[in-house]
């Protein structure tokens, strides 16, 4: 008698085993594939470029065995000069777009279901792809179609607004409780995904050449769509809206109901933040959101700056690594911060009783530690202890992203997210 029925007759009491796995493993993969397929890309990309002005410029050299390797100092010096000059055009195609980009999604994620916007950034992506894989097997084209490419990612918005979307959706769809184990999944998502295209992306090039790996991260593009299409479950923000004490306030005040008139307007998302911190406008959480946005957005910084300096680093005296340790190095401080990420972290916050701040400090010390041991490592054991670091200094990001999305309204997760990742775009723009 208790039991409740739908219209044909089927058990709704509880969930099926679909829905259960539907809910268990949501966005996760999609960031994942997003990530893996964007660190294919960049350095594939790098090499063709190489390969081309190398051809281009030096055609008696390339031509003897269809590679770059009898160059001279002096040839590479002026090939690299002019790869340069390239990939500056190309990051600036690919990032300026997304400071629109990103600014639009924020203010959709904050009236749309978000599961309508997933498929956006993938979409484009595989026009792109569709681009670069044309380059790769017509040798004779020039390099300035890559730009239509770069372009073309760069509108979608990229890896960043994928994982923008991907962090609103991890808060919006778990309990206060449950959001920190939840956010540091997605976090360990960049992390999985980045290892997997470090190690996958040389030897596909290697053994199969360019155009195999724009094939692969082509798939992988369209599986994401579908996979956000017909997987991931929707997730109606107006419905979390209505469920809070911020909807109340967003009826009584016409200034409220303005945080998210603004389709394509920086501004509605920043005079969201201001609005939407509560009944009184505590400018504490306010101070407390800035901050810990700031010291993602640094430790963003950071990790651009030691992937230009670290490689150099390790290459030359006294450690002098080989091209394999240095991956093997760089894997291994990335799977680190993976299982910091995907296990340490949520295991912590769920049976520990420690608040997400104190993860975050705990966080920022072992990686100002395991930086510091970084530049008086001497010698290639004692480097191999830096991913040791890197288990529990992976805590930064999630810990900070957890307490913003616990601090802002429901409503204002996405607008939140999509800023911090406009700064990141910032930075990457810079590098």
């Amino acid at each position: 008698m208790n039991e409740r029925t739908g219209s044909g007759g089927r058990d709704v009491s509880s969930e099926s085993i679909l829905d259960r796995m539907r809910s268990a493993v949501s966005v996760e993969l999609y960031m994942i594939l997003m990530c893996l397929a964007s660190n294919m890309n960049y350095p594939s990309q790098q090499g063709l470029i190489y390969e081309r002005v190398c051809r281009d410029q030096y055609p008696w050299v390339y031509n003897i065995s269809h590679k770059c390797d009898n160059l001279t100092s002096h040839q590479d010096s002026e090939v690299k000069k002019m790869v340069s000059y390239w990939n500056l055009i190309l990051n600036v195609l690919f990032y300026s777009p997304q400071l629109v980009t990103l600014v639009l999604c924020g203010n959709l994620g904050c009236r749309l279901n978000l599961k309508g916007l997933l498929p956006i950034p993938p979409l484009f992506c595989l026009l792109a792809t569709i681009v670069y894989l044309l380059f790769a097997l017509f040798d004779t084209w020039p390099i300035w179609p890559l730009m239509i490419g770069n372009l073309l990612q760069g509108m979608g918005g990229g890896y960043l607004c994928s994982f923008a979307l991907g962090y609103s959706y991890l808060a919006l769809k778990s309990s206060q409780a449950g959001r920190t184990a939840n956010i540091s999944k997605g976090e360990a998502c960049g992390s999985l995904g980045l290892l997997l295209g470090l190690v996958g992306c040389g030897p596909i090039i290697d053994n199969f050449g360019f155009s195999y790996v724009w094939i692969i991260n082509a798939a992988l593009y369209f599986f994401c769509i579908i996979y956000a299409i017909v997987w991931v479950p929707s997730l109606t923000n107006v419905t979390l809206l209505r469920e809070s004490a911020t909807y109340t306030r967003l009826q009584e005040s016409p200034e409220l109901a303005t945080c998210c008139s603004g389709t394509c307007n920086l501004n509605s998302n920043c005079r969201s933040l201001q609005l939407c911190f509560g009944p009184t406008r505590d400018p504490t959480k306010a101070i407390i959101v800035v901050l810990l946005g700031l010291i993602v957005v640094l430790c963003d910084l950071s990790g651009v700056a030691e992937a230009s300096v670290s490689y150099l680093y390790t290459k030359s005296d006294p450690i002098n690594l080989s091209q394999s340790d240095y991956s093997y190095f760089m894997g291994a401080k990335t799977l680190a911060g993976c299982v910091g990420s995907l296990i340490i972290l949520p295991l912590s916050s769920s049976y520990l009783p420690f608040s997400d701040l104190f993860y975050a400090i705990v966080g920022m010390c072992l990686r100002a530690a395991m930086e510091l041991y970084t530049g008086f490592c001497r010698t290639q054991f004692m480097l191999f202890f830096v991913p040791l670091f890197a288990l529990l200094a992976s805590m930064v990001a999630p810990s900070c992203r957890s307490v913003i999305s616990k601090t802002v309204a429901p409503h204002q997760v996405s607008s939140v997210f999509s800023l911090l990742a406009l700064a990141e775009c910032i930075i990457n723009i810079g590098q």
